[in-house]
């Protein structure tokens, strides 16, 4: 079972956008970006306006939030497949149909947008189980052509867990802390707020936010039961000790025996010597 967890651990790469270069050429912005998807679908999401960028599909629990992201960014190929209603699926490509003259790949994408772009951002959709998650890279345009960019790749690193009761397993990105001899355990909405649950390896109990040794942390309420099982046994032994060298003395009222008499013996039964005696003799 060890190794079969092991397998499936392997089978959860990170997730999220890796990298995004740009440079000025005239009035565009010739960029190149690289992410890493996993099992997870990406988007990728361009601004209609200079508005920074806002993830609508945070803490969502299913795809009803892309109606929100196809109104209020670019994606052509979103908005194509996006009605009124929620979507029960996605298309395969949402990276290359973005904009015209995006080139990409499974890892990577490659275009030319204007100069003012302020952002690009991808949402990764995962089905099974559902979360989605969202990297940008903001850029700032500088007299002469030059651009500044300022990358923003939050939660990470992601760390690979298996979900309970399925053969799946998640690279969770945690941005709290990892007390040392812990592991980060599957949590259901580590996805809203980057905060995911631990649990101390084995040998180790948790005491608030560590974890310590089992064998150096005996907890008092067991000292305390070993000291009063103790005492009972010690208690018994001495009752049974007494008991065994206890003797009951006679009872009182009990009859004492009285001693045959010999056949050749006289015995007066009222306690009168006076009464005469004929002995017969032969």
């Amino acid at each position: 079972m060890i190794f079969l967890l092991m397998a499936i651990d392997g089978l959860s790469p990170p997730i999220g956008l890796a990298s995004v270069t740009a440079h000025a050429n005239g009035t565009q912005l010739v960029m190149e970006g690289r992410y890493q998807a996993g099992l997870a679908t990406p988007i990728l999401v361009w601004p209609r306006t200079l508005e920074p960028w806002v993830n609508p599909c945070k803490g969502a629990t299913d795809l009803c939030c892309l109606k929100t992201v196809a109104t209020k960014y670019r994606n052509d190929a979103l908005s194509s497949v996006q009605g009124p209603a929620c979507l029960k699926s996605l298309p395969p490509n949402l990276v290359s149909g973005s904009r015209p003259n995006v080139l990409s790949t499974t890892e990577s994408f490659h275009t030319v947008v204007p100069l003012a772009t302020p952002w690009v951002a991808v949402l990764f959709v995962h089905a099974s189980p559902f979360f989605v998650l969202d990297s940008y890279q903001a850029f700032q345009s500088e007299a002469g052509g030059s651009v500044e960019t300022s990358l923003v790749i939050a939660h990470n690193p992601c760390y690979s867990v298996v979900v309970p009761g399925t053969l799946a397993s998640v690279c969770m990105q945690c941005n709290n802390p990892l007390p040392s001899n812990a592991r980060y355990v599957w949590t259901q909405t580590w996805y809203t707020d980057y905060v995911c649950e631990w649990q101390c390896e084995p040998d180790y109990v948790r005491n608030d936010n560590a974890c310590e040794s089992a064998a150096r942390r005996i907890p008092l309420m067991g000292v305390i039961g070993g000291a009063c099982a103790a005492v009972v046994v010690i208690l018994i032994i001495i009752y049974c000790s007494l008991r065994r060298a206890y003797v009951p003395p006679p009872d009182a009222h009990h009859d004492v025996e009285v001693p045959k008499l010999r056949s050749d013996m006289i015995q007066f039964k009222d306690g009168n010597p006076l009464i005469p005696l004929r002995i017969k003799r032969s």
